[in-house]
């Protein structure tokens, strides 16, 4: 957890507006442009309160992808305790970040145009924590493997990165060329088509 000023405790509401607001000055300005005073302006705070929780845009970043990080790694606990084929739990996955992409698009930007796709921001321990989900991933198609769910000629490490390669790919085209999602129905055959095309060829023959 970043540090905050004087080890004061945080306010939640205070907090949060603050990252809201940094989210949504990152996707317009970039990381680089993004400056504190703006931040502190469109979250309806002082500049010197959002230094009060905050030391430094840096501590903004780290804490905006560490909640990021959290919400998904409580979603892969979840997957680990449901007995649910393979094809259910990537599936939910998708959907998952879909949703997350309806309701804070500018989070999700801040995720995919400065994390995933941005290696400068890749520092050791991000890259880490990277590896890390990929490797949890990669643990739900061993087992799927395992129980006869996909095909075994292929390297679960493969069919990892095949699965989040074109998940990542449809985010990034709708985050990058500001698509909104139009509601469950193009939700659903977004899903659905991710779904038909990686089962067809993961599935054993």
């Amino acid at each position: 957890m970043p540090k905050r000023a004087k080890d004061q405790p945080a306010n939640g509401g205070r907090e949060q507006a603050i990252l809201q607001a940094a989210c949504a000055e990152i996707r317009a300005r970039g990381r680089e442009g993004a400056r504190m005073a703006d931040i502190a302006r469109r979250a309806g705070v002082s500049y010197g309160l959002a230094y009060h929780y905050f030391r430094s845009k840096e501590d903004i970043f780290n804490a905006i992808l560490e909640q990021w990080w959290t919400r998904l790694f409580d979603r892969l606990d979840a997957f680990d305790r449901d007995s649910s084929p393979i094809a259910d739990k990537l599936r939910g996955l998708f959907g998952y970040l879909l949703d997350e992409y309806a309701a804070d698009p500018d989070s999700v930007h801040v995720f995919i145009a400065e994390t995933s796709r941005s290696t400068s921001s890749l520092s050791p321990q991000r890259l880490k924590t990277f590896k890390a989900f990929i490797g949890r991933v990669e643990r739900m198609m061993t087992a799927a493997q395992k129980r006869g769910e996909l095909r075994a000629d292929v390297k679960p490490g493969h069919l990892t990165y095949l699965y989040l390669g074109g998940l990542e790919a449809l985010l990034s085209a709708m985050v990058l060329d500001n698509q909104p999602l139009h509601g469950e129905p193009a939700r659903n055959r977004l899903i659905d088509g991710m779904m038909t095309v990686f089962m067809n060829g993961a599935r054993p023959a």
